[in-house]
């Protein structure tokens, strides 16, 4: 039998990858706002990212918190298609320590439970 949190869990980190595939052939550095990239993806890829945002910004909370924590998640998947892009282009850039850690920070925004192997 399956958990229900674990699979709404596993689901927002599905969908946090998958923002992150889309969002990575457009964003072009880190000091660019994520939503700057919306503009420049094809039509179904900006409508499947928006979507994908709602998605995984629909908690129970205040909007205000929805928002803090939906601008972080997107801020984070900006950042590790950055760090992948650097990373691909240069394997010894000594960046998998810092995808790591973003890729805990995501988790734990998204309140996904912390790997088996984390030190945290």
């Amino acid at each position: 039998m399956t958990d229900p949190v674990t699979d709404q869990k596993k689901a927002r980190l599905r969908d946090l990858q998958r923002l992150r595939e889309l969002m990575h052939p457009y964003v072009t550095s880190g000091a660019e706002d994520f939503r700057d990239a919306i503009p420049r993806m094809p039509d179904a890829e900006a409508d499947e990212a928006l979507a994908l945002i709602d998605r995984t910004a629909t908690w129970h909370e205040p909007p205000e918190t929805a928002a803090a924590r939906q601008e972080a998640l997107l801020r984070l998947a900006e950042y590790e298609a950055i760090a992948l892009d650097v990373l691909a282009r240069n394997p010894h850039s000594g960046l998998r320590g810092i995808l790591d850690d973003i890729a805990r920070y995501r988790d734990r925004l998204a309140g996904l439970p912390p790997a088996a192997d984390s030190t945290d």
